[in-house]
């Protein structure tokens, strides 16, 4: 700002910054360097430093004496026979067993544990390794095809005799879960505490309850499955009503077959149903023998089932709604 005013009057603006230095050295009025002002170093030779004498060696205290490495041929070491039978700090000969070693040595001989110091039954009872058993189940064969065979006569039974084929559908799903709960529990059983006498009458008492179980279940089960197989029931109705121009008939064989599929469906791999599952393979290994029976029996559901559904389809409704006294979808 000064320098701005100054210009404005006409004066000079700059001002020289004074200097100093070694390039000031012969000028006259030279100023002397200000701090912040770039001085020049006058160049000089490196000093030298006077040379330093030898370091004197102080001698040690005590000095350390290393014997020379040995000289000659290198001795032979010994071989293993030379310790064969003793100990290193042993002599020679025949050691005198292990009392005289405790003798020699100052060691008192222990006396050995008396025979009669364990009692005869402290490892009887409870302490006796149980034999554990697996669940037999596993590994069994699936039956699946026997399986698939009875859904197929039970849906040929459901579009001629829906009441009919609903009840035997919860009757069976009930027991076959209570089969399950009971064989469940006979493994569970014999894995804690192996096999008993009491086995087969403690599951022959405890069976009613298992049954009340399985009951139970199969209602709680059976809510999803119906709610689908309605709902797939009315659904079809409603598609060939809208297709072919006839009324809706939801109780036509037809829909109760298409229904009666996916409420069956989701039953067995819906939620609950690996219980089902497993009980109503139990009761087929069980009623039905393995090989040429298998076999027989799975034909003839089969051929049964498509039989009953060809009938019901000629005849247009189902055969009979018995125990109910009329078709309950209505038409």
């Amino acid at each position: 700002l000064t320098a701005l005013e100054a210009y404005a009057a006409g004066r000079s603006a700059t001002v020289p910054t004074p200097s100093g230095g070694v390039w000031d050295a012969g000028r006259s009025g030279a100023a002397p360097a200000g701090p912040g002002d770039t001085q020049v170093v006058e160049g000089r030779s490196t000093a030298v430093m006077p040379p330093v004498g030898a370091t004197a060696v102080q001698p040690a205290a005590n000095p350390a004496r290393w014997a020379p490495p040995p000289t000659g041929a290198a001795a032979v070491a010994p071989g293993q026979a030379a310790y064969a039978g003793r100990w290193d700090d042993e002599p020679d000969g025949d050691w005198g067993g292990a009392q005289a070693y405790d003798e020699r040595h100052g060691r008192h001989h222990a006396d050995h544990w008396p025979d009669d110091e364990w009692a005869d039954d402290e490892w009887d009872g409870d302490h006796e390794v149980v034999e554990r058993e697996g669940d037999p189940r596993i590994g069994m064969p699936m039956r699946s095809g026997l399986l698939a065979a009875v859904a197929v006569a039970w849906t040929g039974a459901l579009m001629a005799w829906p009441g009919m084929a609903l009840v035997a559908l919860v009757a069976l799903s009930a027991i076959a879960r209570a089969t399950d709960r009971s064989v469940t529990a006979l493994v569970l059983r014999r894995y804690d505490y192996g096999r008993r006498r009491s086995d087969v009458p403690f599951a022959v008492v405890s069976s009613p309850w298992h049954l009340v179980v399985g009951a139970v279940a199969t209602a709680v089960g059976l809510l999803l499955p119906a709610a689908v197989a309605l709902a797939s029931i009315y659904a079809v109705a409603l598609m060939l009503a809208g297709t072919q121009g006839t009324e809706l008939g939801p109780g036509a064989p037809f829909t109760l077959a298409v229904g009666g599929m996916a409420g069956l469906l989701v039953l067995w791999w819906g939620p609950g149903g690996a219980s089902l599952r497993r009980g109503s393979r139990s009761i087929a290994r069980r009623i039905v023998p393995a090989g040429i029976a298998n076999q027989v029996v799975t034909l003839v559901l089969a051929v049964a089932g498509i039989v009953v559904a060809l009938v019901a389809l000629q005849s247009g409704e189902s055969l009979t709604w018995a125990p109910f006294a009329g078709n309950p979808l209505g038409r």
